[in-house]
């Protein structure tokens, strides 16, 4: 086998530090693109990118569809928002080239890609909990909040839902990759101290669907793939299984902050989210449920009231068309004079479907929803398809919730790990 050139090698470490830097702050990821950028046109093998991208059509996808975003700018509005949402996204016109078409992720390279994502979740779950223990000791307090949900996340850019669905994944990774270079041997013993770490980390965050996911999908799945495929006994997966078991009781058995959010969303009246004024509405008559419909509700009638059904009102003005509409509900969504904004101003439609559908229309939604579903039909075959399985599922019913593509923190993860599976899946199609 030739001796890989020191570019390229070069290049392959970039995408495990753009891994690496996931969960950090956003400005680590936004300078490792364009390092990664910069190895790829010094690695100049621009007919072989190109030659591979034009056989990858899934890779099309994603580059008509931040075309076809891109577009919306020219019948947006409010052209700074625009601009700032085009170069927001880059990462979804350059990873398909550079990462989809432009490189050899081999097994060795997956791995070592998925040990630096392990290695940053681990690292974060750290510092997070030995900042709430310094937090605690500052005020005095023997229990605060500052070791659940947002709080625990505080100083970073990722919230605590984003921070619980990369926590997941990085368990599925540790649980369900059949490891050959990385985490065997005495590395086992490193392997399943951050999946002890992990799992307490992900418990803290809170995230009510992501512990639901968590329990209901990847610990059947995870008992079942050890029974089928590991020479494992029946005691010691029946012993495990309790182990999953006993830890879901102590969550919502028990009385605790977990569980409190749990019971949060049956404690609110679902009729808040369609009343004709809200202008005298407490803010804390909403929970997560209840606030998401009624932004649903309002996208749906800037959809009709605007006639957005084919072009949507274009990636610069959606913004600008939620905040008149909770205004016209009675929020109070104007800029104050010291910079202040209700939390409600500028809020996405915490739904990745009807955001793309109110900003580019139906075209960008059956774009963005062959670009969601399609890996769950290319899965079959593939040697690593229990955790990419885990990666898209959990992304699904994660976009039901939040709208991935406006943040870094849903655009960034999407895209890297998207683009390795499409590598992965067109290098074994060969």
């Amino acid at each position: 086998m030739p001796k890989a050139r020191p570019v390229n090698t070069a290049l392959n470490y970039a995408l495990c530090a753009l891994v690496f830097f996931i969960p950090f702050p956003f400005l680590f990821g936004s300078y490792t693109i364009v390092l990664i950028i910069l190895l790829w046109l010094l690695n100049a093998d621009f007919k072989g990118t190109f030659s591979r991208f034009a056989e990858r059509k899934m890779l099309w996808v994603w580059v008509a569809y931040y075309v076809l975003n891109a577009a919306s700018y020219f019948y947006s509005e409010n052209k700074d928002n625009s601009v700032f949402d085009i170069g927001a996204k880059i990462s979804m016109l350059v990873l398909p080239f550079v990462v989809g078409a432009g490189m050899n992720i081999d097994r060795r390279h997956l791995e070592r890609l998925m040990v630096f994502f392990t290695a940053s979740i681990s690292s974060i779950a750290v510092f997070c909990i030995i900042h709430a223990v310094v937090r605690c000791y500052q005020e005095g307090y023997v229990y605060t909040p500052f070791f659940f949900y947002h709080r625990l996340v505080d100083g970073l850019d990722a919230s605590a839902v984003y921070m619980a669905l990369y926590c997941m994944f990085s368990i599925s990774v540790m649980l369900l990759l059949p490891w050959q270079h990385y985490y065997t041997g005495k590395q086992k013993i490193v392997k399943i101290s951050f999946v002890i770490l992990q799992l307490i980390f992900f418990i803290l965050l809170s995230s009510r669907l992501l512990i639901l996911l968590f329990f209901i999908l990847l610990v059947p799945f995870y008992l079942r793939k050890s029974l089928k495929y590991r020479s494992w006994g029946v005691g010691r997966i029946l012993m495990i299984g309790l182990l999953f078991i006993a830890v879901g009781i102590g969550v919502l058995g028990t009385e605790n902050p977990v569980k409190k959010r749990y019971n949060d969303m049956f404690q609110k009246d679902v009729s808040v989210a369609w009343l004709k004024d809200y202008s005298k509405v407490p803010q804390d008559s909403f929970n997560n449920a209840t606030l998401r419909l009624m932004l649903w509700r309002f996208g749906i009638e800037n959809m009709n009231e605007h006639k957005l059904w084919l072009t949507g009102a274009g990636n610069g003005d959606v913004t600008d068309l939620q905040n008149a509409k909770l205004k016209q509900y009675g929020f109070d969504t104007d800029v104050k004079d010291d910079n202040k904004t209700s939390e409600f101003y500028n809020i996405n439609l915490h739904n990745m479907f009807l955001q793309v559908l109110l900003m580019i229309g139906l075209p960008g939604l059956l774009l963005y929803i062959i670009l969601s579903l399609s890996p769950l039909f290319a899965l079959r075959g593939m040697e690593f398809r229990h955790i990419f399985f885990i990666f898209h599922v959990s992304m699904l019913f994660f976009m039901f919730q939040e709208a991935i593509l406006q943040t870094q923190a849903g655009i960034v993860y999407f895209s890297v790990f998207s683009m390795i599976f499409w590598n992965l899946k067109y290098g074994i199609d060969k």
